[in-house]
């Protein structure tokens, strides 16, 4: 109907590499374009919505192409964060570091049951926080609970997620896109 799904699809584990970042961009610039889709649901398959940067694509890299990567993966969080239609995630598994921070730049987050792990763990593998990033965290955890979680790298299962306000629903893996779909549904009967 009015809602596009763009569903991560790199195998394994929807690492975001260069042209999946590009692709995303993409994506947005021209769904933005399309007066017909009022919502967009980011997804990943079965198991992973995303698990962050591609560091072993990213490993021994220069410093200009990383100055070049990391323009571009801001690019695409400010481009989620400020989108004019609605983003929501279904998060359809694990969701580490860049998962968890492009999760947390979309409107409304409802994550899958079972034995997955989402949060920011950048500190605890030796990478920093970016502040716009931290700032994002601490608006939906409060400061106190994401500056623990953020320096201790604390990842936790979709029941604490919700109970702490990092996701907004959990549900079943195999209800987990129809209800996004239904929910995200309701909120564009709403007058914006």
């Amino acid at each position: 109907e009015n809602i596009e799904v763009l569903q991560f699809n790199r195998p394994k584990v929807n690492a975001l590499n260069e042209e999946l970042i590009q692709s995303l961009i993409l994506n947005l610039d021209d769904i933005i374009k399309d007066d017909n889709i009022k919502g967009i649901i980011l997804t990943g398959q079965k198991g992973f919505f995303s698990a962050g940067l591609d560091i072993v694509e990213l490993y021994n890299k220069d410093k200009e192409y990383m100055k070049s990567f990391w323009e571009l993966f801001s690019n695409l969080l400010e481009k989620i964060y400020t989108y004019p239609k609605i983003i929501f995630s279904a998060i359809s598994g694990h969701s580490p570091a860049g998962g968890t921070v492009i999760a947390i730049m979309t409107d409304y987050r409802i994550m899958s049951k079972g034995n997955f792990l989402i949060g920011l763990n950048e500190v605890a593998v030796g990478l920093s926080m970016p502040i716009g990033i931290g700032r994002v965290f601490q608006s939906l955890l409060g400061e106190r609970l994401a500056e623990k979680m953020t320096l201790i790298g604390e990842l936790v299962n979709p029941q604490k997620a919700k109970e702490i306000g990092l996701v907004d629903e959990i549900i079943n893996q195999e209800e987990l896109l129809e209800h996004t779909i239904s929910t995200m549904n309701k909120w564009l009967k709403l007058p914006f």
